[in-house]
């Protein structure tokens, strides 16, 4: 039975072959990562960064979205990071290691190993190899790329890998000179690559409603789409057309550190075919990120996204404030107020006169319901928000 380690510091797996997909902030509660033992496992990240430790066994896990650390254990293993910075160390046995989006650490340890290195990608994320053994490893090649194709390039302590079309650099390998290279390189188009877990697709800036039909299930898990607003904005997602279990999650970087924490994650996951539903009033501008995946194991469906987006003009002359007055000083200030349908927000106004250091909190809110804080400054003095005079939300 999966469960907590001993000691806490991982989730552990069964002995057995495991299937486990792993929701945002699943491991939070674990110093450490989650540990698959023995069996053949498949494991699945999520936006999170995770670490995920296969065990023995031949194992398949994928990063997902985070800054993951992969690592492959013994056996014959394959490793994708997917999205952001990842970490693969494939340890024992003849393994496979793809980085995937971002610029990603491949370690392959003992046994002939493949790294492949993806040419379809940004060509500013950059993989570095940092123990490629001539005498077993390869380096495998996508976009029908060769070896006649590449510029290897000596470089401090290793070589450097160009596309010669492009000069787009494609890898950096440690220790290995560019002809302990040569002859290692071979096709790895035939390797099931999935864009759409690495390559979100751009929906652009939207101040109206999309739709998006597709199709997640076993051999293409998670669909990822990416949208801005350059507007404060209600936005709902709904998802529907099921024919089997599918969830749905929004995200946004809030404090630009480059990964997702439990709280930058919406989520909806109802069982079945249920529609999938998230709503909230008020939305920032910024870019979004919208994750649709496979609910379950075995779960293959098409499914139809509709992403509504209605932009928020905030008129000040048009409402009338609660003048709080002007701090000076070291000062506290409550008050106690109530929104409800007829009357959805409130608005509250006082003056700095000199550079502080201010905390705003709302509280009081009644069980069960929810309320967003605000703090904007309209620095052009045109009684309404506009981009960039948001400074503090939810």
């Amino acid at each position: 039975m999966s469960g907590p380690s001993n000691d806490g510091n991982f989730f552990d797996l069964t002995p057995n072959s495991d299937y486990f997909r792993l929701t945002p902030g699943f491991l939070n509660p674990f110093t450490i990562g989650l540990r698959a033992l023995e069996g053949n496992d498949t494991v699945i990240g999520s936006v999170s960064p995770e670490l995920i430790d296969g065990g023995r066994g031949e194992d398949l896990l994928f990063g997902g979205s985070g800054n993951d650390i992969l690592i492959g254990g013994q056996g014959t293993d394959l490793l994708r990071g997917g999205q952001g910075s990842d970490l693969l160390i494939s340890d024992e046995g003849d393994d496979i290691l793809i980085g995937d989006l971002d610029g990603d650490t491949l370690a392959g340890g003992s046994g002939n190993d493949l790294f492949v290195l993806r040419t379809d990608l940004n060509a500013a994320a950059v993989d570095r190899i940092t123990d490629f053994d001539p005498r077993f490893d390869g380096i495998g090649l996508t976009d029908n790329l060769s070896e006649a194709d590449l510029n290897l390039e000596p470089l401090a302590g290793g070589t450097l890998i160009k596309v010669r079309g492009n000069n787009n650099i494609l890898g950096q390998v440690a220790n290995v000179s560019p002809a302990q290279l040569r002859g290692h390189f071979v096709s790895s188009t035939d390797i099931v690559l999935d864009d759409n877990l690495n390559n979100p697709k751009n929906l652009g800036t939207l101040s109206n409603s999309i739709g998006v039909n597709d199709f997640v299930g076993e051999d293409d898990f998670q669909d990822i789409y990416t949208f801005t607003i350059d507007t404060p904005s209600t936005i709902k997602l709904e998802l529907n057309g099921l024919s089997a279990d599918a969830d749905l999650f929004l995200a946004r970087d809030a404090n630009r550190d480059g990964s997702l924490s439990r709280d930058e994650i919406s989520a909806s996951r109802n069982l079945g075919t249920l529609p999938e539903v998230i709503e909230n009033r008020f939305f920032v501008p910024s870019q979004y990120f919208v994750y649709v995946q496979q609910g379950v194991r075995g779960a293959n469906t098409n499914y139809h996204l509709d992403i509504n987006v209605k932009p928020i003009q905030f008129l000040l002359n048009q409402v009338t404030p609660q003048l709080v007055g002007a701090f000076s000083g070291e000062i506290k200030y409550s008050l106690d107020d109530v929104v409800y349908e007829k009357q959805p927000a409130k608005l509250y106004k006082f003056d700095l006169p000199q550079s502080s250091n201010l905390q705003v909190n709302l509280r009081g809110m009644y069980p069960g319901t929810d309320a967003d804080l605000v703090l904007f400054q309209d620095v052009n003095k045109n009684n309404k928000v506009d981009f960039g005079e948001i400074l503090g939300v939810p």
